[in-house]
């Protein structure tokens, strides 16, 4: 005669059985929960560069540094020659394009996860004037070529293009701004400070600047690993290729 399992036997098996298949459920799910954070953190990058190659692509360019905010959270700028549009083939003069270009914040609020959040706004005017032929394009001492400034001739505003943001920021998505700052730097690569009163007398000497963004990313990956909230900071530098040496 055969011997059957005890209830004991049968029991123990059971409770065995339980938490193999316990480690294999959280196993799963923890694999699962980590492949979403790496997906976020391949979004996290994609939007550091982002905000970093839009601000790059005109800061690098700028001619005339106009203004940095209070709270350092917002610059004004010019660039004096985008593009050639025009040009008189008796004179040689050429009409160029120019822009004024403010990138500032403004404050938003992710009600589902209680976060409040700054988006990065551009917002343009752009303007043309004639470029003289054989005329010094040397700046003066309030940082404008004097063609810019004739009567006639000199800039005139074409277009006003209205602030949008640099990226999509909404509930759908872990990235989260919470703050910028610009931070301008002189030729010897030393902070230039001013009291909170950044105006184009003082940003004159400025040479590069360094942006600084903190921003906080925040998902939800299940009964594994639970919400997620971890604040970040990143930073880039951007030397201004477009001023004139200094004399």
């Amino acid at each position: 005669m055969k011997k059957g399992f005890s209830l004991i036997e049968i029991i123990v098996s059971l409770g065995i059985s339980f938490l193999v298949l316990l480690v294999i459920y959280k196993a799963y799910f923890l694999s699962t929960s980590f492949f979403s954070m790496g997906i976020d953190t391949i979004q996290e990058q994609a939007y550091l560069r982002k905000i970093f190659s839009t601000l790059d692509e005109d800061l690098r360019y700028l001619n005339r540094f106009n203004s940095i905010s209070t709270e350092m959270d917002s610059v004004e700028f010019e660039i004096f020659n985008v593009q050639v549009l025009d040009e008189d083939k008796n004179t040689n003069d050429k009409k160029v394009e120019g822009k004024y270009i403010t990138f500032s914040t403004r404050s938003a609020k992710d009600v589902k996860r209680g976060l409040e959040y700054q988006i990065i706004t551009k917002a343009t005017d752009v303007y043309d004037w004639w470029m003289k032929f054989g005329h010094s394009q040397t700046l003066n001492d309030d940082g404008y070529p004097e063609d810019m400034l004739e009567p006639v001739t000199g800039k005139s505003i074409t277009q006003k293009i209205d602030a949008a943001d640099l990226i999509d920021q909404d509930v759908n998505i872990p990235f989260l701004i919470n703050s910028i700052k610009y931070v301008p730097y002189d030729a010897e690569g030393l902070i230039i400070e001013a009291g909170g009163e950044y105006n184009y007398s003082v940003l004159k000497n400025a040479r590069s600047i360094r942006v600084e963004i903190e921003y906080t990313m925040k998902s939800e990956y299940g009964d594994a690993t639970g919400d997620i909230t971890r604040k970040k900071t990143a930073s880039t530098n951007i030397p201004f290729i477009g001023l004139a040496e200094d004399k």
